[in-house]
């Protein structure tokens, strides 16, 4: 599930734009001091919780200021993205480890709780948990 997960993290595009204004750009926000506000966050309308975008900007500034701004000048002389790419990919790949375990605990509950009505139940969920990036 890591490896499929991971393989739709780094290849599959953002194919939302509602995903990039309603949640990228808000947590670029949070963690850089620059860029779009949405009028959903907006004071005026304030249509959407930050509570969301304050959970992942806590990751975010971990990785900005543990991982991207140590490492992101000598990962760039070897020909890696600059800091603010490495760090969204590295939400992208925390969010694929929390997708993974959410995805491995229902196949052990479907395989716990519904193996009597056959074993291939557990099996078609792992496959389609597999295809499903």
């Amino acid at each position: 599930l890591m490896a499929s997960r991971g393989l739709g993290a780094v290849y599959a595009p953002i194919s939302d734009c509602d995903e990039v204004f309603n949640y990228w750009e808000p947590l670029h926000f949070t963690i850089y001091g620059t860029g779009a506000q949405t009028w959903e966050y907006g004071p005026q309308f304030a249509l959407r919780s930050w509570v969301y975008i304050l959970l992942h900007s806590l990751n975010g500034m971990v990785f900005r200021f543990f991982y991207a701004e140590p490492l992101g000048a000598f990962l760039q002389t070897l020909g890696a993205p600059a800091p603010k790419i490495l760090v969204f990919y590295l939400l992208r790949f925390s969010l694929v480890a929390v997708s993974a375990v959410a995805d491995s605990s229902l196949y052990c509950a479907v395989a716990t709780h519904l193996s009597d009505k056959g074993p291939n139940r557990a099996r078609a969920v792992a496959v389609l948990a597999m295809l499903s990036v």
